[in-house]
């Protein structure tokens, strides 16, 4: 296809990002819907510009650009001693660098302000931790808080070649 190639690393010596956790798989499909929502308006002027859907099309991103995401399609097979017949499976495969760009999209939606570069600082991924541990928080804090995690996740992939695996 024509795409760039890449080497997984063997081995990452990261610290530990106070941005990136675990959560429910519930919180995610909040974000999604947000984003969805978005990428289809009634007032089309509104949208972000979004057509490849990197953010809600996959579970596993790669630190390569390219567009759109990519399905393969397949026949799982069965194992043996297994009574169910095979079935035809799609692994969608997306780039980091979309998931970035579709965040950077997203965050104003979000309330979420980005430096001229769209980069994040720290300041504000701790204001955003903060405001969602308050009593009233902000009323999209869940969405807030996996953005966060799914930025400082790309943003790392990005930096050190590691591809994103959402389970």
């Amino acid at each position: 296809r024509g795409l760039p190639t890449w080497e997984e690393p063997e081995a990452l010596d990261l610290p530990p990002s106070p941005w990136i956790n675990a959560f429910p798989w519930s919180f995610l499909t909040s974000l999604y819907h947000v984003w969805e929502g978005l990428a289809a308006p009634t007032d089309a002027a509104q949208a972000p510009t979004a057509p490849q859907q990197h953010l809600t099309h996959s579970t596993l991103f790669l630190p390569v650009p390219f567009d759109p995401p990519i399905c393969d399609t397949y026949t799982a097979p069965s194992y043996p001693g297994e009574e169910e017949e095979p079935q035809e499976t799609t692994d969608v495969y997306a780039s980091s660098y979309g998931l970035q760009r579709e965040l950077r999209l997203l965050a104003p939606h979000l309330h979420i302000p980005l430096t001229p570069d769209g980069d994040l600082t720290d300041a504000e991924a701790q204001r955003i931790l903060d405001t969602s541990a308050e009593d009233a928080p902000h009323p999209l804090a869940r969405e807030r808080v996996i953005w966060l995690a799914l930025f400082e996740a790309a943003r790392l992939s990005i930096r050190h070649g590691a591809a994103i695996v959402i389970e």
